[in-house]
């Protein structure tokens, strides 16, 4: 596993090693025992999960809504052209 591949699966996967599939599992291992830059990368992951799990403060009203839009292109009301709808938090 290269520097790359690990950053990709370390995104679909996270920082806890024992959830990814074994075999990447024990790439992702023996990469981050020779790169750097994998160390550096794992260390950005458990702290963005760690942030994320502290968080006590909920989600601002809307921000679904905004994200749909933004994300769909909708009128900001969570509902574009085609009739779709946010999902509820």
């Amino acid at each position: 596993m290269m520097d790359e591949q690990f950053k990709y699966e370390l995104d679909r996967f996270g920082g806890n090693l024992d959830r990814w599939p074994p075999d990447l599992a024990d790439a992702a291992r023996r990469l981050l025992a020779v790169s750097p830059a994998a160390q550096a990368l794992m260390d950005e992951m458990a702290l963005i999960e760690r942030t994320l799990s502290e968080s006590e403060e909920p989600p601002p009203p809307g921000l679904a809504g905004r994200i749909f839009a933004a994300a769909f292109g909708a009128d900001g009301d969570a509902e574009n052209s085609k009739g779709l709808t946010a999902p509820p938090l």
